[in-house]
């Protein structure tokens, strides 16, 4: 719209003469324009940077979860290191108990 308005008023085909009240009035309007546009940007910009920290406080939450998993995970490891232990230590007592009935 507004370079459609430009290119009326500014034309080389077309001369008009504008009343300075109107230049001044057509200038408001658009600072105006301009005014509401930059409101509009600062509420989009806003909502972005609500939605951003909203996005590293969920990722500060992962990353505690990954950290908790990392905890269990070397738990849970340890606990099986200790179970096939303790089941390679039961194979070995069978075989030695087997070989000690066989020699009886």
């Amino acid at each position: 719209k507004l370079r459609a308005r430009s290119n009326q008023l500014f034309s080389s085909d077309t001369t008009l003469a504008i009343d300075p009240s109107q230049e001044r009035s057509f200038n408001l309007d658009l600072t105006d324009e301009q005014i509401q546009a930059m409101q509009e940007n600062d509420a989009v910009i806003s909502e972005r940077e609500r939605e951003i920290d909203e996005i590293a406080m969920s990722i500060a939450t992962v990353a505690e979860i990954f950290k908790d998993m990392q905890t269990m995970v070397i738990d849970q490891g340890t606990l099986l290191d200790r179970v096939d232990y303790n089941v390679e230590q039961v194979v070995s007592h069978v075989k030695e108990a087997n070989e000690e009935l066989d020699e009886d």
